[in-house]
């Protein structure tokens, strides 16, 4: 699978969960940044 310009825009689980979690915070996708985190 190619990596999509937008990680909601993959067709896999985390991408389904992730547009959830916006819509329920009422964002708009087009409006966030996604970015990488490591924790150390």
């Amino acid at each position: 699978m190619a990596p999509a310009s937008s990680p909601v825009e993959n067709d896999d689980q985390t991408a389904e969960r992730q547009m959830r979690f916006f819509a329920e915070a009422g964002l708009d996708p087009a409006d966030v940044v996604p970015w990488n985190a490591y924790p150390w």
